[in-house]
């Protein structure tokens, strides 16, 4: 199971990946919406293993 520290790295990793192309080519939008799909997940397991650990403190 990933961390939180995972999850917020791999957040970062993919909103940079978005910048870089976004900035140097034109996308097409399949490659957005993946992206976006992807970093739509990883924010909402953020959420749930935040109130996770929340309740368990």
């Amino acid at each position: 199971m990933a961390t939180l520290a995972d999850i917020n790295n791999e957040i970062e990793q993919l909103r940079l990946i978005l910048n870089t192309v976004s900035s140097e080519s034109p996308l097409t939008a399949s490659v957005v919406v993946e992206i976006s799909q992807k970093l739509d997940l990883l924010i909402m397991l953020h959420y749930e293993l935040s109130q996770q650990l929340r309740c368990a403190l």
